[in-house]
């Protein structure tokens, strides 16, 4: 693995799960709202105006995927697709109603913007709360007070974990064998020390570690058995934050991981079992998107002068297309350089990419 220490924190991200093709991603969980709660509710509802229709689970699922990969732009937007690309004739008065019931049953204004493709991508849910946030902030006519605003949006964002968290309890976390055999043999077999940061809320891990006094977990976010989890956006550095903190309205910061960390002891954790106690360590990074939701703490670790090596991971089943292969690489590399202070210090630290190793 080209350690140049003998002490490991490992960072965990939601991309560990999906390599186990574990259905956690937040396109998945939109689509359990879909399934479970809209279509559901529209086709199985004794007041339903679909039975016998066309509009079926499967229709919902469809309309949904397309809409969240921006094919064919919002509800609305999708209606009209369909009705002149689909073989739908006789039922553009159902697909009306379809639309229509699908904004009431939302009600949650957060979560329908999120439906209606406000935002690029599902995954980025908790940089869309942030923008939200910033656009009250932002916003020059009103027809309530900011506090009111604010204090919806986060009433939204508490809903939208608590469904998340029901969901995520559903998925059925089995060990892969070929992970199982990369720990053991490649990432585990040479170390004094590993410390785990996992922002996952599953349990995946526990498959592959050991009772060791060698290896400590910690669930930053919390997991499924914790009674809450953490949940919303982690970058203090964005210039926006310092406006939103000083105009003196606490319900701004309620969901910033900042404050949010300060709920238990798992961050300061962090720093008395590693960052202090390690002379120095290498940092390996599996499945975490580096993005913006996570960057402070991140740059805790990685911009610390103790850290000595950062190894990403190539994706093994890229391993054949090279082009993509690299690109996905590459992709790690210009996330984290907008996590190092340092250029020097991303070049250095940061194992290239031939010498990387695949991930299962």
């Amino acid at each position: 693995m080209n350690f140049k220490s003998k002490n490991l924190i490992l960072i965990i991200g939601n991309g560990f799960d999906l390599a186990h093709k574990f259905k956690t991603s937040y396109n998945d969980f939109a689509n359990h709202i879909i399934e479970k709660k809209l279509a559901t509710t529209i086709i199985d509802s004794n007041n339903s105006n679909y039975k016998g229709s066309l509009i079926t689970k499967g229709f919902v699922r469809e309309l949904h995927f397309n809409m969240v990969f921006n094919q064919h732009g919002s509800v609305m937007q999708q209606i009209h697709y369909y009705k002149n690309n689909k073989d739908l004739s006789g039922v553009s008065d159902t697909l009306k109603k379809f639309s229509y019931e699908i904004k009431h049953i939302i009600t949650n204004d957060f979560l329908g913007k999120l439906f209606d493709n406000h935002y690029d991508n599902w995954f980025d849910i908790e940089n869309a709360y942030f923008n939200e946030l910033i656009s009250i902030e932002e916003k020059t006519v009103r027809t309530k007070p900011k506090e009111e605003e604010i204090k919806k949006l986060n009433e939204n964002l508490i809903e939208v974990k608590d469904l998340l968290f029901e969901y995520l309890k559903t998925i059925n976390t089995l060990p892969n064998r070929f992970v199982n055999s990369y720990f053991k043999s490649t990432l585990f077999n040479s170390l004094d020390n590993i410390y785990v940061i996992n922002f996952n809320y599953t349990i995946t891990l526990e498959n592959y570690i050991e009772s060791n006094e060698s290896i400590k977990i910690n669930y930053i976010h919390g997991d499924i058995e914790s009674e809450n989890i953490i949940f919303g956006y982690g970058n203090d550095q964005h210039p926006k934050y310092k406006r939103i903190k000083n105009s003196g309205i606490d319900e701004y910061l309620r969901f910033f991981k900042t404050f949010e960390y300060l709920s238990n002891g798992k961050y300061s954790e962090i720093y008395e079992k590693a960052l202090e106690k390690f002379d120095d360590y290498d940092v390996s990074i599996i499945g975490h998107s580096l993005g913006q939701t996570d960057k402070t703490l991140l740059k805790e670790i990685i911009n610390n002068s103790k850290c000595k090596r950062i190894h990403l991971h190539k994706r093994a089943d890229l391993s054949g297309d090279l082009v993509n292969l690299k690109e996905s690489f590459n992709k790690q590399i210009f996330s984290i350089s907008r996590i190092i202070d340092n250029e020097k210090d991303l070049r250095v630290k940061v194992l290239n990419f031939k010498d990387s190793n695949y991930f299962p």
